[in-house]
């Protein structure tokens, strides 16, 4: 209900896009179901996601490494045996050709491409690939890094985030998968301020259970 409430969604299921399976996924491994094989499937759906495959890897490799490495593998295997092998470098053409070429569209709310927006661009200039492929490593980088102290999966999470908005592309109808490093937050949150309090009650309970001292039976 609450993914329905954001932009984008409801014209991302009516128009039948992936997006709602890849925001699943996302959830369920950051969730903790079989991290390693929904982050590796994910890869295969949005490149972005290799940024939190990326961040589990490194804070827990036994546990993601070799899940991962096995679902890429066999994901990869698959999609060649049923969309043929060509497939992928057809994508590649297409991505580095027709897409680049519409990058400037209104559909694209890419935060790496505002920069050039600013600039008065209207077509993408003969460094603007690299220019938008090293906001794409640079801000995830640099937010995993602040990050480096969070828990693993608040960390990849964030991470994440900065992926989906400094993408060369990125969507209106992406935005819903932030609500997952927004909820860690606010679980963050409620648990600290739960803590607070049942401390706080317990010490109020022991001073009422303790007998009256002198100055009370005054």
């Amino acid at each position: 209900f609450v993914a329905m409430m954001t932009p984008g969604v409801y014209f991302n299921v009516m128009s039948g896009q992936i997006e709602e399976l890849l925001q699943l996924l996302f959830v369920l491994a950051m969730a903790g179901v079989a991290p390693g094989v929904l982050l590796g499937v994910s890869v295969l759906v949005k490149p972005f996601a290799a940024w939190p495959l990326a961040v589990m890897a490194w804070r827990q490799p036994r546990r993601l490494i070799p899940t991962a490495a096995a679902a890429l593998l066999i994901g990869g295997a698959l999609g060649a045996l049923v969309c043929g092998a060509d497939s992928y470098g057809q994508w590649m053409h297409y991505s580095q050709n027709t897409m680049y070429g519409l990058i400037f569209g209104n559909m694209n709310t890419s935060l790496g491409l505002l920069p050039l927006r600013l600039a008065g661009f209207t077509a993408l200039p003969s460094w603007g690939r690299v220019f938008l492929m090293g906001m794409f490593v640079a801000f995830p980088m640099l937010v995993a890094w602040v990050m480096r102290r969070r828990p693993p999966q608040i960390q990849a999470s964030w991470a994440a985030a900065a992926a989906l908005l400094f993408a060369p592309f990125s969507h209106h109808y992406y935005l819903p998968l932030l609500l997952v490093p927004m909820a860690f937050e606010v679980r963050g949150i409620l648990d600290a301020m739960a803590s607070d309090e049942v401390p706080t009650s317990a010490r109020e309970g022991r001073a009422e259970d303790r007998p009256p001292g002198p100055r009370a039976r005054c």
